[in-house]
């Protein structure tokens, strides 16, 4: 990042460089590179055909590698929140998941079919994580198209009407883990889905709650185009705290599959990181109330 044409983009307040112009081309040309190396639209530049995901070779600059980890977190999300990729039946014996309407997106594979680092469909809910993190166009589609359908919901959003991602939000479900009665889970219920749906080893709870971060600051950027500053605490603290009350209600269903749930890091940590982001907006009051929750479910045994 010292030297200007291998710089990664930088913006703050005060700040705004572009990308240098080494960044931008290798970019370019990666972005291109599809898992699948027979349905590739250019050949790698690097010696291992894995070296341009950030996941097998980490990028030089921490600042941009938590920035590229950032967009995998964000497109998972609205991927799921916006019902791009559902898990569907696929011509062998097991479903696996598929991104709806792939050509409009302009991708390498037709298919839809999602696939992991060996070549395999996604069938478990990490793996859709995993096929974000191998594959940089995907992220940047799917996050091209939430900043598209935000756009529609701006335009067709009138005075005292539920604004889109609220609808969303309350008709969430991730099909793989189905609840019931067919209600509507938690968005702060995925860090605990994808640790059950991987083995212990290859489960990282920092990047959980990274991820689980990227879902609230998501959620607030999208409200900062529909509310008036003096409402957006209000309406954002609503939003996270129904929220969370749902995910109260989910932990029941996920301590089957969890032994001493309310000790678990995982558990207390979202609860912490939930709390924060609402003191963060001035919502103090309702942070206290997760807090004190998350303190008497700690007491269970």
């Amino acid at each position: 990042n010292e030297l200007s044409k291998f710089a990664p983009p930088q913006k703050t307040v005060t700040y705004d460089r572009p990308s240098g112009e080494y960044y931008k081309a290798y970019f370019e040309l990666v972005s291109k590179i599809y898992p699948i190396p027979n349905k590739s639209r250019v050949i790698t530049p690097h010696i291992d055909r894995w070296w341009h995901i950030i996941t097998m070779m980490p990028d030089l600059d921490d600042d941009s590698q938590a920035e590229q980890e950032r967009n995998v977190y964000a497109a998972f999300f609205w991927s799921l929140l916006n019902s791009y990729i559902n898990l569907f039946d696929a011509d062998s014996e097991r479903p696996a998941y598929r991104l709806k309407n792939a050509d409009e997106m302009n991708l390498a594979d037709s298919s839809s079919t999602l696939v992991v680092s060996n070549g395999t469909p996604c069938d478990k809910l990490y793996e859709v994580m995993d096929a974000f993190s191998i594959y940089p166009a995907l992220v940047n589609a799917v996050l091209e198209r939430a900043g598209k359908e935000l756009q529609t919901d701006l335009n067709a959003h009138k005075a005292g009407d539920r604004i889109g991602i609220q609808e969303r939000l309350d008709s969430f479900v991730v099909s793989e883990f189905n609840v019931s009665d067919n209600r509507a889970r938690s968005i702060f219920d995925l860090p605990l889905l994808l640790k059950r749906s991987m083995t212990t080893e290859m489960f990282d709870e920092d990047k959980m709650l990274t991820l689980l971060k990227v879902e609230i600051s998501e959620i607030m950027k999208y409200m900062e185009q529909f509310v008036q500053a003096k409402d957006y605490a209000d309406e954002v603290g609503a939003i996270l705290e129904e929220q969370f009350n749902r995910f109260i209600v989910d932990i029941e269903i996920e301590k089957e599959y969890y032994k001493d749930i309310y000790h678990d890091y995982l558990f207390t940590n979202t609860c912490y990181s939930i709390a924060k982001a609402l003191d963060d907006i001035g919502k103090s009051s309702i942070a206290k109330k997760i807090r004190e929750k998350e303190k008497e479910l700690s007491r269970m045994r």
